[in-house]
């Protein structure tokens, strides 16, 4: 494990135009105190390397105000250490009768909004959230967060019998903004939270344009997930995420988060030289989490 002290975010104008209030800062370095943070590359949990933990507002050399964290960045060859609840990542929050999606207004193309529309179509006012993150800029290939809530689990179905015009929906919609060729080589991300024992964690599938081409591929990603998900051993592990892929191939494992942020699943961690990733870390990732 590496260590780095880096500034993640401040009340200097960023790259979408947006600036954060001091009383912001002031309130994320409060939360800080209680909750690790995510450290992700481009804010895509394919490629977690680390967790933050201690976050102070210090003077910049520019007139402004930022957040410095310590940055615990983990590396291929680190055992795992024991589990540490000082460093617990923000709890998940969840309603067992929603579907929400997310998306980044700086990434929309016209196919886009035509895709945000037909979800506004599908998705019950009633059991909604609709919500425009301007501020979280995600990996330019990830465009949107669809998440399904259930306590249930993956395996009990999707929103059980409530959800199932919206499932219909659902693979529509995908399969259209797949076709399209603008949407080559660019990804959806599917967010669905789940439960083994009265543990909840989160479970992430990024789909690949290419693989969401085809039709069945909501009913492939669930019937691999309801045979995969058992096998974690969600509560015994303590997780908190668990991250897959699916392509072409089918669907892969990328990462299992612990709830103390540490990855069990060293040998995917990527080598990022943290040097470089500026503000990029998981810390704005993390206050998105918490509002919700």
């Amino acid at each position: 494990m590496k260590r780095h002290q880096r500034i993640v975010t401040s009340t200097n104008i960023d790259s979408h135009g947006e600036a954060n209030h001091p009383d912001a800062l002031q309130d994320l370095v409060e939360s800080r105190r209680a909750v690790a943070g995510p450290l992700l590359v481009n804010h895509d949990w394919r490629l977690y390397i680390g967790r933050s933990t201690c976050a102070r507002i210090v003077q910049l050399d520019n007139g402004h105000t930022g957040i410095e964290c310590d940055l615990e960045v983990f590396e291929s060859a680190d055992s795992i250490p024991a589990y540490d609840s000082a460093n617990n990542l923000p709890r998940l929050s969840i309603d067992p009768n929603s579907i929400s999606f997310d998306w980044d207004s700086n990434h929309l193309l016209e196919s886009d909004q035509e895709f945000i529309a037909d979800l506004q179509k599908i998705i019950p006012q009633h059991s909604s959230l609709l919500r425009q993150k301007t501020g979280l800029e995600p990996a330019s290939t990830v465009l949107f967060c669809l998440g399904a809530f259930t306590v249930g689990g993956v395996a009990g179905g999707f929103l059980k019998a409530a959800g199932a015009d919206i499932y219909a929906g659902l693979k529509r919609v995908i399969l259209n903004w797949a076709k399209k060729p603008e949407n080559t080589n660019r990804t959806l991300l599917l967010k669905v939270v789940t439960d083994d024992l009265d543990h909840s964690y989160e479970v992430l599938v990024y789909f690949l344009a290419e693989a969401a081409e085809n039709g069945d591929v909501l009913d492939d990603v669930w019937k691999q997930l309801g045979n995969l998900l058992p096998s974690l051993n969600a509560k015994k592990n303590k997780l908190h995420h668990v991250v897959f892929e699916y392509g072409s191939d089918g669907l892969h494992r990328i990462q299992r988060i612990r709830q103390d942020g540490v990855p069990l699943d060293m040998g995917s961690i990527p080598t990022v030289d943290v040097a470089k990733m500026g503000m990029s870390t998981g810390s704005i990732v993390t206050r998105f989490q918490q509002e919700e």
